[in-house]
């Protein structure tokens, strides 16, 4: 990864997501949407998701 690639990568973008790491088009990896996990402590409209079947002790 370039560093202007590397910048679009770990900067991201606001948009209806948590989290919009950019694309890196050259390397195969596209767009992402991020949201919080079941357990997340964002609440999200319109998201569906499972429980975590493992709760992490960090999150403590």
């Amino acid at each position: 990864m370039n560093v202007k690639e590397l910048a679009n990568f770990t900067h991201g973008w606001s948009g209806l997501c948590i989290g919009n790491p950019g694309s890196v088009p050259r390397l195969g990896v596209g767009l992402l949407c991020l949201q919080n996990g079941p357990d997340g402590v964002r609440a999200q409209e319109f998201v569906m998701a499972f429980q975590a079947g493992i709760h992490p002790l960090g999150a403590a």
